[in-house]
């Protein structure tokens, strides 16, 4: 009797909790959970994004299905344990086109991105953990953290540099975020050298860490104003146990700092908006791939509009021309078309019906020439030496 009730009141139990779990609406080669603990906020865990570095699928697997007490009920969680079960099951590092998918969140050419992507946009995480695995043989951890102020500051300094920065950057704002983004990072190190592991900061061997470059997870986390961080665990040595155990430690410490998670986005926001309060990206109706433009942008969420047949006059816009273009060989950029653009830059006055294209961090790397961004989607913006369909304009609409 007493058997039986203990097999009831333990699988009780066992479905109370894995009702919690829901399995997420993906394309066949993405395994995606959501676990819901019915809290106002969510955070993102993505694993094994290289499908060569499976210790996070493996981890997050085992302790999702088997250990309640693990995860927090301060947050829900999006868990992407397998971005592409292809790659997990051939252990590739790329895409089946052999491109790297961890430098595809702005050009999309990965499945898994596209869906990460939408993630973000639809749950609105105010933390992202991205875990990889390196070939490193001195350390048992490393992380690295993205930052929405040197984000901005290499917009800034680029904008600068072409005499287009009539936006002040060094406000209040800025500041709060900075102090907040040190605040967060001090106390992340501080657990990770508490766990008596060896500990170090994560730099790419033969690169310096580049935060132009978005089409990073980490980075792309950053730019959407969501505090993010990078784990890199090593393929030898206990690390099974390392990042189980500082994983779970983590998701408690980032408990304790809901509201600064909360502010951090807040704030973040905040910076963007006084950046960008009066830039739009101005896009002729008669651009070939106009639907396709709509399309992409859709998928990041940003805010767009068509102007009215009578209300068309731009004054004070910068049009961009191309004067030169090079493809250049960067490493880091492995397999993609790396161009580096002659830019000019000249003040217009315009006359036409368009789309309008919020100017915001994600949107400027998109569609602005001049911040670098290696990869874009060329099916989407047909750059070229003759032809570039893309203005901004700093003062808004003049009617």
């Amino acid at each position: 009797m007493y058997k039986v009730v203990y097999l009831f009141i333990f699988l009780l139990f066992s479905f109370v909790y894995s009702i919690n779990i829901y399995k997420m609406d993906t394309i066949n080669d993405v395994d995606a959970y959501y676990l819901d603990n019915f809290s106002e906020c969510n955070g993102l865990i993505v694993c094994s994004n290289h499908g060569n570095e499976p210790l996070a699928y493996e981890v997050v697997k085992e302790v999702l299905f088997n250990s309640s007490d693990y995860f927090s009920k301060d947050f829900n969680y999006c868990i992407v344990l397998q971005p592409s079960k292809y790659r997990i099951a051939n252990r590739k590092r790329t895409t089946f086109e052999g491109l790297d998918p961890n430098r595809t969140f702005i050009n999309l050419f990965s499945n898994s991105s596209v869906f990460i992507v939408s993630v973000i946009k639809k749950y609105k995480p105010v933390f992202i953990i991205d875990i990889h695995q390196a070939k490193r043989e001195n350390v048992d951890f490393m992380y690295s953290f993205g930052d929405f102020c040197k984000v901005m500051l290499n917009i800034y300094k680029v904008d600068e540099f072409y005499g287009i920065s009539e936006s002040k950057i060094y406000t209040p704002s800025f500041y709060s975020l900075k102090s907040l983004q040190k605040e967060l990072e001090d106390q992340s190190v501080q657990l990770f050298m508490s766990k008596g592991f060896k500990v170090g900061k994560y730099v790419p061997l033969n690169r310096d860490e580049s935060y132009s470059a978005v089409s990073i997870l980490r980075n792309y986390g950053a730019a959407s104003g969501i505090f993010s961080v990078l784990f890199e665990l090593p393929y030898s040595g206990n690390n099974f146990q390392v990042l189980r155990v500082i994983l779970k430690d983590y998701l408690e410490l980032m408990s304790k700092n809901q509201n600064k998670l909360k502010d951090y986005v807040q704030i973040s926001k905040k910076v963007e908006g006084e950046y960008f309060h009066s830039r739009y990206f101005l896009v002729p109706l008669n651009y070939d791939a106009f639907e396709k433009l709509v399309n992409f942008i859709d998928l990041f969420g940003i805010d767009h509009y068509l102007t009215l047949e009578n209300s068309n006059v731009f004054e004070n816009v910068w049009q961009f021309g191309i004067n030169k273009i090079q493809i250049k060989d960067v490493p880091e950029f492995k397999n993609f078309v790396y161009l580096s653009l002659d830019v000019n830059i000249k003040k217009v006055k315009l006359n036409m019906v368009s789309c309008l294209i919020k100017g915001s961090v994600i949107s400027s790397f998109i569609l602005n020439p001049i911040y670098g961004e290696s990869v874009w989607n060329f099916s989407v913006f047909p750059y070229s030496k003759n032809y570039l369909p893309i203005y901004i304009t700093l003062d808004g609409k003049n009617n």
